[in-house]
């Protein structure tokens, strides 16, 4: 993906961000802070932004692989053992 289309991910519209929002509004509903209605409504968008998110990991497997992604996933393999994703497999 070229660099005019990555999208900003200097600590927003990540993996973790999205996961750390949601035990955050868990929290709230929890202490009743939120309707449950307004939590439906933050939890449709989630899994609107979980859906998206698969559709990108499709992607990087169906191409073989692309340089850079969007951000929402780290591409970073922890164990150095490991590939990272997205990236071809030794042949």
């Amino acid at each position: 993906m070229d660099e005019n289309n990555k999208e900003d991910t200097n600590g927003e519209n990540t993996i973790q961000e999205l996961r750390k929002s949601l035990f955050d509004l868990m929290k709230q509903l929890k202490s009743k802070n939120i309707s449950s209605d307004e939590a439906k409504a933050m939890t449709n968008i989630a899994q609107a932004i979980i859906n998206s998110a698969k559709v990108e990991v499709d992607f990087i497997k169906a191409v073989g692989g692309i340089a850079t992604g969007t951000g929402f996933i780290p591409l970073e393999a922890k164990n150095p053992n490991r590939k990272a994703l997205g990236e071809k497999k030794d042949e």
